[in-house]
């Protein structure tokens, strides 16, 4: 039935295939609440007393994307993680709250979706079936064949991939479509749903820039048009991608460096001592300050073996944009770890940006450009640059903004001031969800796709028809002719005891099923 629906409805015909009652033309898009999220001193602490994210606070709202952003190994999927509420093996502190109201996990997990940094798709299965079978299991009870099956094609649609909709996935060694085809599968298999806040991790990851452009600004029109709360980390966007972002949010070490709309960034860094030089990609930027800022330069390396941002060539204080980035020598840019031969040259930070960054991130060691942790148990040492560019981050108007909408939060009181326009009890209600399929329909459906990817492997069914008629001929060459007498009941439990071994043996080929499935288990439970 879903092969014949795919190929009639979602072939040729396309979206105008499918008649769509009037009652349920919008009824997805539009019957949800929309959902602002603001998180207030995130920490994430792991077991062996490990700091990786750190006091990280900020908010986004309906229609709205935020990107996190940050340098390799700053804390943006573990972050993500955070804020999805997903299973963490050490300590999580802080506070979030959704339209002003802690929600318990089960609450929160129904009007959120998450895709993964990894693909976690069946090989056998077409786009359209993959995506189907994500709306068929996941949307409303009620909502009828038709309206899944439309939601499906437009949200196919939406993402650029209508055109392979009767492509298999693939698997390795045997691709059928492209890497970035498989991504926008995947955030296909979540947008169909439609949930209030979507996390994505890497969401451009495996993409041409033409592509990515494609995928955020998919993003960007189903935040803006349906009313959702899109947030998702990125690595070094291209300047036309960062145009489309609301709100940026940028690690550093896992500490929090800028946190505000997107379109203030290059102003807050500027004001900062970190000008961004004309015609340079402000996301590129961005993650070079915090790189320098961080101790972690890969420019040069000093005598004593600490890395340092590289010099300005000339007396301005710029150098070639393809050598690197301009760096002032009076701004907290120069604040970065020098070397002895360096230290009486280069400009320190204003000793009252020192005294506060004592205060609030630990005591700076003297004549060292890294403090030591005061309380907390983050055993990673703080340079000066990257505590100024935190207290620069914390004084910024946008972080004071956050933070008295978090003040009202806390004491009862709505996040702008004013009083909530729908009804709390109503609103719950719909946050709570709806019905999604009984059990006999998972039932079904799970059964109709594992039978699908069954028969679909020609080598696996004709390895098993193989094997039960190789068995079958092998029993009935020693055992004919069976006699009716005492050695004839003993050679036919012999018989019995081979084939219940036999069968009992056979199903540990399950286990390797199992080992395959069992991240799609996991995704989709």
């Amino acid at each position: 039935m879903f092969y014949y629906y795919g190929r009639t409805n979602g072939g040729s015909e396309g979206l105008s295939g499918i008649k769509l009652p009037e009652d349920e033309a919008a009824k997805l898009m539009s019957d949800h609440v929309p959902a602002t999220l603001h998180f207030s001193n995130l920490s994430y602490t792991l077991n062996s007393g490990k700091q990786i994210i750190s006091h990280v606070t900020g908010t986004v709202r309906p229609g709205e994307i935020l990107a996190i952003m940050g340098a390799s190994g700053a804390g943006k999927s573990t972050l993500l993680d955070i804020l999805a509420r997903k299973g963490k093996t050490g300590r999580v502190t802080g506070d979030m709250y959704v339209n002003g109201r802690e929600l318990d996990k089960t609450t929160f997990r129904r009007v959120v979706g998450f895709v993964d940094q990894e693909d976690t798709l069946l090989p056998t299965l077409t786009v359209y079936e993959t995506v189907l079978y994500s709306a068929l299991l996941r949307l409303p009870r009620e909502m009828s064949y038709e309206a899944k099956v439309y939601r499906t094609l437009e949200t196919m649609n939406e993402l650029g991939i209508l055109g392979i909709r009767d492509s298999r996935i693939g698997e390795s060694g045997k691709r059928s479509i492209s890497g970035g085809e498989k991504r926008r599968v995947s955030i296909a298999c979540e947008l169909v749903t439609g949930p209030s806040i979507i996390f994505l991790d890497e969401p451009t990851s495996g993409l041409d820039s033409y592509n990515a452009y494609n995928v955020i600004d998919s993003l960007k029109t189903l935040a803006r048009e349906y009313n959702r709360t899109v947030i998702f980390t990125i690595h070094q966007p291209q300047s036309n991608i960062v145009s489309l972002f609301d709100r940026l949010l940028v690690l550093a070490k896992g500490q929090l460096v800028y946190s505000g709309e997107a379109s203030k960034a290059q102003a807050h860094f500027e004001a900062a001592g970190y000008p961004c030089p004309p015609g340079y990609n402000i996301a590129d930027y961005v993650i070079d300050v915090t790189v320098e800022a961080a101790g972690e330069s890969r420019k040069s390396t000093s005598a004593s073996g600490v890395q340092t941002p590289a010099r300005p060539s000339g007396g301005n204080g710029n150098i070639d944009p393809e050598a690197g980035f301009a760096l002032r020598s009076t701004g907290p840019a120069a604040a970065s770890v020098p070397s002895e031969s360096d230290a009486a040259s280069e400009a320190q930070p204003p000793f009252s940006i020192r005294n506060k960054a004592s205060r609030l991130l630990g005591a700076f060691s003297p004549g060292s450009g890294a403090s030591t942790p005061a309380s907390g148990g983050d055993s990673r040492a703080i340079p000066e640059a990257l505590a100024a560019l935190v207290l620069a981050a914390r004084a910024s108007d946008g972080a004071k903004i956050v933070e008295a909408e978090i003040t009202r939060i806390e004491h009862g009181e709505s996040p702008d001031g004013g009083s909530s326009e729908r009804d709390v009890g109503e609103e719950i209600g719909l946050l709570r969800g709806y019905d999604k399929a009984s059990f006999w329909t998972q039932f079904k459906i799970l059964s109709s796709r594992a039978w699908k990817n069954l028969y679909r492997n020609p080598l696996l069914m004709a390895t098993h028809y193989l094997v039960a008629v190789a068995v079958a001929l092998l029993c009935g060459f020693f055992f004919y002719g069976v006699t009716n007498d005492i050695p004839g009941f003993q050679n036919r439990l012999g018989l019995f005891l081979f084939i219940l071994a036999l069968f009992g043996f056979s199903t540990l080929s399950s286990l390797g099923v199992f080992a395959n499935e069992r991240m799609l288990f996991m995704r989709e439970r």
